[in-house]
């Protein structure tokens, strides 16, 4: 009898061990395949961006970000938070992915109406007459996009980041080559809008051919109810974020026109295309994670507070390395009729810095079921964000950019706030663990800014850059291993986990069911690395 009850502990043990090794296998699978996404598309992105803006004027993006202000907004309504709702739903059926994807499509396409119809007044309010046909056109991206919505969230329930990555870069490639054709050939504007149209329909063609999903011709009220109670308020905070996030752009571009906006629009562009380089792979990874430990508010906790210390060796040196060479790479890759841009770089490179130290709380909320407290937020995030701008709009484009700064500032304030409500973080266990990675940072920005002082006037940009570089490096590494070594050393333990990941992308769970995980030690913070 004790033999026989020996051999099941054995077994029980064995069988948690395998779990875990599974989680690990899964979570590190996940990262890698999501990071390939991310990376493959926004580096993509970017080398046809650099292309087009080498190609087009500063007016042509101007007009395509002021149409896209009102297409972001109306995507927004078509998921209407269904996405996040379904990542994060436990007990998901069938009926609940059936339900979204009708309602997103019925919605988009009532949307595209309405844009369509509405091009000509939003045109004159902005005083560009130019900017009705392109919205019109550019409308067309909203139904299409709906058509991947509930599809892409299935994958990233599942963590099957792969199909995902196809899917991104098919349509990059495809954009890519419509946009730059059409430039060479003349089109100006109209080819910014190709290259969107193509993208789009070209990604939804391969997401759909790798994804198995296939919606039912049903549409059920309660899987509505039942969803629409968590992403009603996902929705709404999205809705705030936008506001926040775009207001800057819609004040730059009624109240100084499209050539200022254009200029405004690639050093955020460029700013953008760091962040989320750094971030969205640690993001589309985490929500479905951290949903797995909704229950575990301690472990959730002990999650979050190491990966703030890894986000912070990352997103703080990167940023502050940035904004000491942000005048001399802007012109050096988009050409000169865009030096503009470098002194806005430079300052929405700090905002950068302060907003990926914020990398994990919405997966954090929305992982505890509080989306509510994100909502709570997001109100007063954009009442702040709008005063700030207000107060740096008189400025310029630069005065709008450090109205970023501020608004980022308070906002990382707020957040450590509401995170040592709902993750038991203490403010002085937050603020330690970016402590190191941040003093290294300005250090290392200091030393950088005096070497460029010491060089000669002459001195070509390019050497400026690399020795900017070398020894932006040299000072952080030193920095971080004198003020934060235990920390350092995670980071090159979670580097070396995640590059031994294999790309296997199945998921051990079932499709509608997030597995639990069984390991107290959240090796799953190699996904927060």
């Amino acid at each position: 009898m004790a033999l026989r009850c020996g051999a099941g502990a054995r077994a029980s043990r064995g069988a948690g061990v395998r779990g875990k090794m599974t989680v690990r296998r899964d979570i590190a699978a996940g990262l890698v395949w999501a990071t390939a996404e991310r990376w493959g598309r926004h580096v993509l992105s970017f080398v046809v961006y650099v292309a087009l803006a080498r190609l087009l004027a500063p007016e042509a993006f101007g007009l395509v970000a002021l149409a896209a202000v009102v297409t972001s907004f109306c995507q927004l309504f078509v998921s209407q938070g269904f996405g996040t709702a379904i990542i994060q739903r436990e007990d998901l059926r069938d009926a609940h992915l059936d339900t979204a994807f009708w309602i997103s499509l019925a919605l988009s396409t009532g949307l595209f109406v309405v844009m369509v119809l509405a091009a000509g007044p939003i045109a004159a309010v902005a005083g560009e007459p130019g900017l009705a046909p392109v919205l019109r056109w550019l409308a067309a991206v909203v139904p299409i996009n709906s058509l991947a919505s509930v599809p892409a969230a299935s994958l990233t329930r599942q963590m099957r980041f792969r199909p995902l990555a196809v899917r991104s870069t098919l349509g990059v490639l495809a954009g890519g080559a419509a946009g730059v054709g059409m430039a060479l050939a003349g089109f100006g504007v109209w080819s910014l809008v190709g290259q969107q149209l193509t993208a789009a329909v070209v990604g939804v063609a391969a997401l759909w051919s790798a994804s198995r999903w296939r919606p039912g011709l049903r549409a059920e009220r309660r899987a509505f109810g039942e969803l629409f109670g968590f992403s009603a308020n996902v929705l709404a905070t999205n809705v705030l974020w936008f506001f926040s996030q775009q207001l800057d752009k819609a004040v730059i571009g009624v109240g100084l026109g499209p050539v200022a906006l254009g200029v405004y629009f690639l050093a955020q562009r460029l700013m953008t295309l760091v962040l989320d380089l750094l971030t969205a792979p640690l993001q589309a990874v985490a929500l479905p994670w951290m949903s797995r430990k909704q229950a575990d508010r301690a472990a959730l906790g002990a999650a979050y507070s190491r990966a703030l210390r890894l986000a912070g060796l990352v997103m703080f040196p990167v940023f502050f390395g940035l904004a000491t060479v942000a005048r001399e790479v802007t012109p050096m890759v988009f050409g000169a009729v865009w030096a503009d841009a470098g002194p806005v770089l430079a300052v929405l490179a700090i905002a950068a810095a302060l907003r990926g130290a914020q990398t994990f709380v919405h997966p954090v909320m929305m992982a505890a079921g509080r989306p509510g407290v994100f909502l709570s937020i997001m109100v007063a995030h954009t009442a702040w964000t709008t005063a700030a701008i207000v107060a740096g709009y008189r400025f310029g484009a630069v005065g709008v950019a450090w109205a970023m700064v501020a608004s980022s500032a308070i906002a990382l304030a707020v957040n450590a706030v509401a995170l040592r409500a709902l993750a038991g973080v203490s403010i002085r266990t937050q603020a330690s663990s970016v402590f190191g990675p941040a003093v290294a940072s300005v250090v290392m920005a200091g030393a950088v800014l005096a070497m460029r002082r010491a060089l000669p006037g002459a001195t070509p940009p390019i050497v400026v850059v690399a020795a900017s570089v070398v020894l932006g490096v040299g000072v952080f590494a030193a920095g971080s291993w004198w003020l934060c070594r235990d920390a350092a050393r995670d980071a090159v333990a979670v580097a070396r986990r995640i590059a031994g990941a294999r790309g296997d992308d199945t998921p051990s769970a079932p499709d509608h069911s997030p597995a639990t995980d069984p390991s107290p030690v959240t090796p799953e913070m190699a996904a927060a690395s």
